[in-house]
């Protein structure tokens, strides 16, 4: 028998409903984390079936609609007709809330994991990639969910042979700008600054709302063992950070038995005042020439938004290889 479960975080058992597979392993203190209004579940004989966590304040706002976030959303396999159960109830929650619109998947943030796969193309998944089974999108659109955003990861198969548009390091060092890689002697000091900075470029962004510099933090630290330092620049203008381009190797090849030739081109940031100066493309260049030296050839752009900018200037050297799609319905 089909049983609707709505909760509170202090109501739910939070390692059951993590142990349903989703995008990405979700755990426990994750969600304490992402603070979510409610959690629903689906079950049926005792068996979680389907789940989502739901965020109404402090979300953004779209086309003047205020928004409610479906997120954590998994469903076990084929088990359709307990996600349409799912984002059926999830919707008459928001509802409740007075929310306009339902967006998701979305934990809550854009700073979290959010999107689901939606062309998957030929290429292996990358590192930091989330999955999910080709169904999810069908269960979406289903309920009446159509795309409000879509956006690709694209890869530049030889960084050999293609060169970025940047202007001259000379011209911008004469204006008192430069680039140095993270200083690992002080590496705490250094993710503050990078959070800083997100936070001011990013502020603009596409139902972009703020988090914590803990969660920020928590969240690298997960990475660190992982990073390759040296594919990570700052750039500063008389000392003062205003950009910063953040890369990492696609370890994921190691784990397939192949050799490590890619750089993921994950986040490139640059803080308004000095936008448009070439400060962004001269950080990615950077990147670039560090990885030709340690022996990569290839470089990921990763999920970028399908206006962002450098995904539209670079098309003629990159080639877009996934589709990710962000759903909402109108309630």
């Amino acid at each position: 028998m089909i049983d609707i479960q709505i909760q509170t975080l202090k109501e739910t058992d939070l390692t059951r409903f993590c142990a349903l597979t989703g995008s990405y392993p979700l755990q426990p203190e994750q969600i304490l984390l992402h603070s979510p209004d409610r959690l629903v579940s689906i079950n049926d004989s005792g068996k979680l079936l389907a789940r989502a966590s739901l965020w109404w304040r402090e979300t953004a706002t779209y086309r003047e609609k205020r928004l409610g976030y479906i997120g954590h959303f998994a469903v076990k396999h084929d088990h359709g007709a307990a996600a349409i159960a799912l984002l059926r109830a999830c919707e008459e929650q928001l509802s409740s809330q007075k929310c306009g619109m339902a967006v998701g998947p979305i934990d809550g943030s854009t700073w979290r994991h959010y999107r689901l796969l939606t062309e998957r193309g030929g290429d292996p998944a990358f590192f930091l990639e989330p999955d999910n089974p080709d169904a999810w999108p069908h269960y979406f659109e289903s309920s009446g969910f159509t795309p409000i955003a879509h956006y690709y990861s694209s890869i530049n198969d030889d960084i050999h042979r293609f060169e970025y548009p940047t202007v001259r390091e000379t011209e911008l060092t004469q204006q008192g700008i430069t680039l140095q890689p993270i200083d690992t002697h002080n590496l705490d000091q250094e993710m503050r600054t990078i959070y800083t900075m997100s936070c001011e470029a990013f502020a603009s962004n596409f139902l972009y709302t703020p988090i914590s510099e803990s969660e920020f933090l928590y969240n690298y630290q997960q990475l660190l063992s992982l990073l390759d330092y040296n594919l990570i620049h700052i750039a500063r203008h008389h000392n003062h950070p205003i950009g910063f381009c953040f890369c990492l190797p696609d370890i994921k090849q190691r784990e397939r038995g192949k050799q490590l030739d890619t750089m993921i081109i994950k986040t490139i940031a640059v803080i308004p005042d000095y936008q448009g100066m070439g400060v962004g493309s001269l950080l990615i260049g950077k990147s670039l020439d560090t990885a030709k030296r340690w022996g990569l050839s290839r470089a990921i752009h990763a999920m970028m938004h399908e206006d962002n900018r450098s995904r539209l200037i670079n098309r003629t050297q990159m080639r877009d290889f996934r589709q990710y799609t962000l759903y909402g319905k109108v309630l």
